[in-house]
């Protein structure tokens, strides 16, 4: 049995990987165009290199580096590659492709004005803080944790900020819309103009400057605009092989499996789908990992398979901000229906301080996921917390451990 991976991303490795351990006698090749070194650089650049960082297993893998797919036969099951100067048929019973996205800032609609600014979540550290001085009213269009950062940052130095995204509430991949809420009360109390659901916004222009954000309700003055760098699926090996949706991402099965038998898609290239049925381009790490975990179940006919995305933390506006495992709000995205929760209040002299909220099984409340968000430092107690959903405890045998660490912080109700 033959696996070929095309494209040596997050979720292409872990498919790898997970494959190879599960299946020592199946061949497993990865493709990629880039060189082997190159590896850890892209990992470190997109945080993912801390929670997989390339196990000894990968030895067992073989990789053809620097080799470009050009073709794809179904018909076949061949792979028409190009190594250098070097023409390769590469015949394949099983094939996953993990081709990922990329960085396209010249599609932005925003992109052309003078005063519209773009990066990317890693790379917002780096922007010139000069460039922002002349502006007094700025808005960032964004609902991740650096869009928080970078807000952050211009508030303290004296800026008009506005928030704007999508989305009905800000990191909404780690945090329930009922627990973070509180949190986004506290942004208009930082200085911080919040708009969420902000699904039309308009540019109002005077001399290739952006003067104002219509959002159909309400006009935003502004000096300038920042916000995300887009990324956009890489499909285009796909276009003519297998159906896409009109986002240009795979439409697939619940189990990523492609129109085409023996043909499966992991990573960005999936759409992810909403609760009312429609798909959504949504490129993240979380998403990489549950998309290569279904399809390793799929190919090996297994169950079950663990493997969740690294805890999430965030330092920002005096807040402790962590979340880890399964929220309630995405379960049933992930074929789970049912979950339970329960939340701990806690703080000093019966002032809040902070929440904690833990996501269980119903039946065996078998512990799914935590958050935590406090306006004291947390970062030990949350380490503990992500211990107890990793060996699978449950609520029960966590209350015991759930009360001792957060004794300090003098537990008010639950």
């Amino acid at each position: 049995m033959t696996t070929i991976i095309i494209g040596a991303s997050l979720s292409g490795l872990v498919t790898a990987d997970q494959l190879k351990q599960r299946d020592p006698t199946r061949q497993v090749i990865v493709i990629d165009q880039v060189e082997a070194e190159d590896l850890r650089k892209k990992y470190t650049e997109k945080n993912a290199w801390e929670f997989f960082p390339l196990p000894a297993e990968l030895k067992k893998l073989d990789f053809f580096w620097q080799t470009e797919v050009k073709q794809i036969d179904p018909a076949t099951k061949t792979l028409i590659c190009w190594q250098g100067e070097q023409k390769l048929v590469v015949p394949y019973d099983q094939l996953v492709v993990a081709t990922g996205s990329s960085y396209t800032p010249h599609q932005s609609k925003f992109s052309r004005y003078h005063n519209a600014y773009l990066y990317r979540a890693q790379e917002h550290y780096q922007l010139n803080q000069q460039k922002f001085a002349p502006f007094k009213r700025i808005a960032i269009l964004g609902y991740d944790a650096t869009s928080l950062q970078l807000a952050s940052q211009l508030v303290d130095q004296g800026k008009q900020v506005s928030l704007l995204h999508y989305r009905n509430s800000v990191l909404f991949q780690f945090f329930d819309h009922e627990m973070i809420a509180p949190f986004e009360q506290l942004l208009e109390k930082q200085g911080i103009a919040y708009y969420p659901q902000a699904t039309y916004c308009q540019a109002q222009t005077y001399r290739e400057q952006i003067t104002a954000l219509d959002l159909g309700c309400e006009r935003i003055p502004v000096d300038c605009i920042v916000t995300f760098a887009p990324t956009f699926p890489n499909t285009k090996l796909l276009r003519g092989v297998v159906d896409l949706n009109d986002d240009l991402t795979v439409k697939t099965t619940e189990a990523f499996q492609t129109s085409q038998p023996d043909l499966f898609a992991v990573g960005d290239i999936v759409a992810f789908r909403e609760a009312d049925g429609t798909n959504k381009y949504l490129p993240s790490l979380a998403w990489e990992l549950q998309t290569a975990k279904k399809v390793v179940q799929l190919l090996l006919a297994q169950e079950s398979l663990t493997l969740e995305a690294a805890p999430f933390t965030v330092n920002v506006f005096d807040h402790f901000l962590a979340s880890y495992g399964i929220t309630q709000d995405l379960a049933p995205y992930r074929g789970m229906s049912g979950v339970q929760q329960t939340s701990y209040h806690f703080g000093k002299e019966a002032s809040w301080c902070g929440t904690l909220k833990t996501v269980f099984e119903p039946t065996d409340q078998r512990l799914l996921g935590v958050q935590v968000i406090s306006r004291c430092p947390a970062e030990t107690e949350f380490d503990t917390l992500t211990q107890l959903v990793r060996q699978k405890k449950t609520l029960s045998e966590a209350l015991t451990t759930i009360s001792r660490l957060f004794q300090r912080l003098d537990p008010i109700h639950s």
